[in-house]
């Protein structure tokens, strides 16, 4: 199968032929190797289709034109560049076309191999300059594909051409002035060729302009616009610029007679996708293809999910090295995550964030990408002392306590486990005893007594929600310790390798005395417990895919930078195998999540689903992790390449919540009937 199979061509003996064997052939990233091929300026291979570079004059201006001959009767395809962008970058693309077709690129005036022409001109004036091209190479009509700035010549073309133009492709693209406009700090990065013209700032700026998987992998982008890209002179990129002004085809667009297929991507900082659904709607004879994994979220869940990736590639991931290295919290940007939006889970009033279950899986999923310090920070505050609160407390509680705790002005923690009960919380021994009177103001109380272990928070918190065995009834409740409680003592936990940059801590209850009123009144047996934990299984999973991403980003980075024995990494087969089992493992894990994010958003999310999640990703993260780490060699080990951050992080969450080994006997009891434990 080709990229061009669906274009109609000639049939029988001639339509039947095999397409040769190139290079392309080869197992790899076809990008990765076109890029690299380009680089090493190496000369087409025999069977790769000739390609001619000509310059030709049309209408007093000259162009540097490449022409791949093709099979006669092929009809051509016009490919139209975006601004600044030489013809050599559709180079990747034109090599993965049926050798059959012929191709035809060109470089505008004064971009490129092209000259600059002596003054301005304007898109309008350009349909000429296409036509009188396919006249000098004997063509009466093309394919035409545009793309970005090229996608509003090859509307303009289409318009002003019909005859000329038999199918169109309009690629991330907009129709002129009239368009929806994209973000204005982006737009304003577009007044200058510097991106052509400095790799350094072309990657720093890459996930910015271009979205998608520039933000993950901005080499690639860096790589597309100056490896495969000739500069032309300045004045040619602001010729080109200038020439849209007051431009549109809005008004014209249901008058275009061509079939067009319009393909955009639904995270494009430049030309936002409701330019290409207008486009659609307006063009009778249009298909629409979106790029996306954005249609399956809703706004909200989007724009969280937006606003903290940007937080973590620009915020977290520069700074959080040296701070996991000194095993302290990142206050300043613990200090941000209330600016986000973010914190309060699902938690609907009181000042809390209020997002829908698949908005609070994403967002831990990016901070997790980040930094499992700074997700467990949240998680820990807000995913488990906020939500006891919320589901368990009366509603004076709720008030007196989550606004400030929705502005992080109080911390929270939550005290379950303990030195002689992780797995076994259940039989947990820290008690609670009733008292008449002796509370403050002469009120009624509770004496808790006991320790508690690996407690997030413990030792910073406001409030530490701790869970304690009534001695009256036996059943486990919960109640509220406020900061500066006479008996309540917390050492920091030391010597700990995983997740350094968040501090647990070994609590001591010696006769600590609880006003009445901190008792968590829907608290009443570790069944409710068990209900708040069920929601911090599924967050496992979560974090658990952040960490995987972020190894996996690195590994599949690292492999196409480094070079050994003359080559990438990424150009040997074993390299390829193992990054394909890890993406492989990955996406399982993006389907685990996804699923679990609908069945709480449909309140279907059970505590042995969530648990088979927890396994299932804490697992295979600790393989990709592992991976990862095996594949950077000894820079592996280094801060510097944060796989090894995330490998030692995973080590806590694969423990949270109950380990794999106690998910599994969970699981198991669920699918036969028949508990394994007590």
């Amino acid at each position: 199968m080709t990229a061009d199979q669906a274009l109609p061509g000639p049939t029988g003996e001639e339509a039947s032929r095999p397409e040769p064997a190139g290079e392309g052939d080869r197992p790899g990233p076809g990008l990765g190797r076109v890029l690299g091929r380009l680089r090493r300026a190496g000369p087409q291979g025999p069977t790769e289709p000739p390609e001619r570079m000509r310059n030709l004059t049309v209408g007093g201006r000259t162009v540097r034109v490449s022409v791949r001959e093709g099979t006669a009767g092929w009809p051509p395809l016009l490919l139209c560049n975006g601004i600044g962008a030489s013809l050599e970058l559709f180079q990747p693309f034109v090599d993965v076309l049926d050798p059959r077709r012929p191709v035809i690129r060109f470089d505008m005036p004064g971009i490129g191999g092209s000259p600059a022409p002596v003054v301005p001109y304007h898109l309008t004036m350009l349909p000429s300059l296409l036509a009188g091209l396919l006249d000098q190479l004997g063509y009466e009509q093309a394919d035409v594909l545009g793309i970005s700035w090229g996608g509003g010549l090859a509307q303009q073309f289409a318009l002003s051409r019909p005859d000329r133009v038999r199918r169109l492709v309009l690629v991330a693209t907009a129709p002129g002035a009239l368009m929806v406009p994209g973000r204005p700090w982006v737009l304003l990065r577009m007044l200058t060729p510097r991106r052509h013209r400095d790799p350094g700032y072309a990657a720093r700026v890459a996930g910015e302009l271009y979205g998608g998987s520039a933000r993950q992998d901005p080499i690639v982008a860096r790589d597309v616009l100056h490896a495969t890209s000739r500069l032309g002179p300045p004045r040619g990129y602001y010729y080109q610029l200038i020439s849209m002004l007051g431009w549109t085809s809005l008004p014209w667009l249901p008058k275009l007679r061509p079939p067009t297929l319009i393909l955009a991507g639904d995270d494009d900082p430049i030309i936002p996708v409701v330019n290409a659904r207008i486009m659609n709607w307006l063009i009778r004879r249009s298909r629409l293809h979106i790029f996306s994994v954005r249609e399956q979220f809703t706004d909200e869940q989007w724009e969280h999910f937006i606003a903290v990736r940007r937080f973590v590639d620009e915020e977290v991931v520069p700074v959080v090295g040296p701070y996991w290295e000194r095993a302290e919290i990142c206050w300043p940007l613990v200090k941000r995550l209330p600016e986000l939006g973010i914190v309060g889970e699902d938690i609907k009033g009181y000042g809390c964030a209020g997002m829908s279950p698949m908005a609070c899986g994403l967002v831990t999923m990016e901070l997790h990408r980040g930094d499992g310090s700074l997700g467990v920070f949240l998680g820990v505050h807000a995913g488990l002392a906020m939500l006891s609160i919320a589901m368990c407390g009366s509603e004076e509680q709720k008030a007196r306590w989550l606004p400030d705790m929705a502005q992080m002005n109080k911390l929270g923690a939550f005290a379950l486990t303990e030195p002689e009960h992780g797995s076994d919380s259940v039989a947990l021994e820290t008690s609670a005893r009733p008292v008449k009177g002796g509370g403050e103001a002469g009120g009624d109380s509770w004496v808790l007594n006991g320790r508690k272990r690996w407690i997030g928070l413990g030792s910073v918190a406001d409030l530490v929600v701790v869970w304690a065995r009534n001695t009256e009834d036996g059943q486990v409740n919960g109640f509220v310790v406020e900061k500066g409680s006479p008996g309540y003592e917390a050492r920091v936990i030391e010597g700990k390798i995983s997740l350094r940059s968040v501090w647990q801590a070994e609590i001591t209850l010696e006769n600590v005395r609880v006003p009445a009123e901190n008792r968590l009144p829907g608290a009443r047996s570790f069944k409710d417990t068990t209900r708040i934990l069920a929601t911090t299984r599924s967050t496992c999973a979560w974090g658990a895919l952040g960490h995987a991403t972020a190894a996996y980003d690195a590994a599949l980075r690292y492999a196409q930078e480094r070079h050994q024995f003359g080559e990438p990494l990424a150009s040997f087969q074993i390299i390829q195998q193992r990054l394909v089992t890890m993406l492989a493992d990955l996406t399982a894990m993006q389907l685990y999540c996804l699923q679990i994010g609908r069945l709480a958003e449909a309140g279907r999310l059970t505590p042995t689903v969530a648990g088979l999640a927890k396994m299932h990703n804490t697992r295979k993260a600790r393989a990709i992790t592992a991976e990862a780490r095996d594949m950077l060699g000894g820079n592996g080990i280094l801060l510097d390449y944060q796989v090894m951050r995330h490998m030692v992080d995973m080590e806590a969450i694969h423990t949270f919540e109950g380990t794999e080994t106690m998910q599994t006997l969970i699981v198991g009891r669920a699918i036969t009937g028949i508990g394994a434990f007590t």
